[in-house]
């Protein structure tokens, strides 16, 4: 926790296997006041052959990036070709391979530190909460630095994944509602889904309420996949 190097957060391989793609940056594992910048970073794994057998051998960092953006990751996705006129799904090289990383401000980091279970900790998180918009912000990027913000939410996004045909994105996420007269922290459970070509126009598909204090934080959400 005291390392003067920024958390892994989270990890997904290439179509092919051939490349890990990892990203990092500012978590609540860092210590305190220490910032970080959003980092994604792809490793190249070297397969080992032994006579007929291949096995995982050397891996290696191949490329690295730093993106504009000042907020802590969450979870990342890597889309597995590109679409074509005919409506089928080209696969690209990692080296062009779109990659999607679900991120937050760094501020919500500190409501790992809040109790839930009790007001005064409620109380913080709802101040907190109430300070910061949007909640949840989903990025896109490549090794050669193109991309940005696809979209922002009101909702707090966790685990992400994307089509096999890389047309859509569904992103698990809490909805929030926090208010401090009465005092009032809600959190809807759900699935954000949104286009990954033209307009994104995210929909939120409410799925249950959950308790506040019943959420790892920040953000163990759930793993959303999609159905190959």
């Amino acid at each position: 926790p005291q390392s003067a190097s920024p958390v892994l957060r989270d990890l997904a391989f290439s179509h092919d296997s051939s490349t890990l793609w990892v990203i990092s940056g500012d978590a609540a594992e860092n210590p305190p006041g220490r910032r970080y910048p959003l980092r994604l970073t792809a490793l190249k794994i070297q397969l080992a052959e032994r006579g007929s057998a291949k096995s995982f051998g050397v891996l290696s960092i191949w490329r690295g990036l730093d993106l504009p953006h000042q907020a802590a990751p969450v979870a990342l996705a890597v889309a597995k070709g590109q679409p074509t006129a005919s409506g089928a799904t080209a696969r690209v090289p990692p080296a062009n391979a779109a990659v999607f990383i679900t991120v937050h401000d760094s501020k919500l980091l500190q409501l790992a530190r809040f109790r839930l279970d009790r007001k005064a900790g409620l109380r913080q998180a709802v101040k907190m909460l109430q300070g910061i918009s949007p909640l949840g912000t989903l990025v896109r990027a490549d090794l050669a630095g193109r991309g940005g913000q696809l979209f922002s939410s009101p909702t707090l996004l966790g685990s992400v994944d994307v089509t096999s045909d890389s047309q859509l994105l569904l992103a698990a996420g809490v909805q929030v509602e926090a208010r401090a007269k009465p005092l009032v922290l809600r959190l809807v459970y759900g699935l954000t889904v949104a286009r990954v070509f033209g307009e994104p126009r995210p929909r939120f598909l409410p799925l249950d309420e959950v308790d506040p204090e019943s959420l790892a934080r920040p953000f163990e959400l759930g793993e959303v996949r999609a159905q190959p």
